[in-house]
């Protein structure tokens, strides 16, 4: 099972693999660096970065983070996994993705770049690496950039807006 806090509950391979597919799809500039972990007892925590590199020459790259449980069910394979982010960094990294391409280069997202793996060496691709994500070039992969969009999973209840 994948606990995603905004999105839903995903159960299963299949459906986590559409979620996951076509929540990526939808930006594919993003890449996840792993910040710091901690395994206890069949369970890791762990802080990533969602990262796009910043099209603009020399600028940071363009982040916000998320934090991330997955349980272990052992022989290599996880029963369950939780993920928590900030709706408003997240929407952040939303403006700033498009902003920074429209500025300084139309189609970023195109070029797949990974230029920033952060400071845990063992945690990145080995130099040369070529990025070949599932989803590219399929046309059975649902890109999803909002709720409505998803074809799996169960949503997430929405606490009702105050008045």
């Amino acid at each position: 099972m994948y606990t995603e806090h905004f999105w839903g509950i995903f159960r299963g391979p299949d459906e986590i693999l559409a979620f996951a597919e076509g929540a990526l799809s939808s930006a594919p500039q993003v890449y996840s660096v792993l910040d710091w972990y901690m395994i206890d007892q069949g369970t890791a925590f762990y802080r990533a970065i969602n990262r796009a590199d910043n099209p603009e020459p020399g600028a940071p790259p363009i982040d916000f983070p998320s934090f991330q449980i997955v349980m272990f069910a052992g022989d290599g394979k996880w029963s369950a996994e939780e993920d928590v982010w900030g709706m408003a960094e997240s929407k952040a990294w939303g403006q700033r993705c498009p902003d920074a391409a429209k500025a300084h280069d139309p189609d970023p997202a195109s070029k797949l770049t990974r230029l920033d793996w952060g400071t845990l060496d063992w945690a990145r691709p080995a130099s040369g690496h070529a990025v070949e994500p599932s989803w590219m070039g399929r046309r059975d992969v649902c890109t999803v950039r909002c709720l409505r969009e998803m074809v799996a999973g169960e949503r997430m209840p929405r606490p009702p807006k105050s008045a």
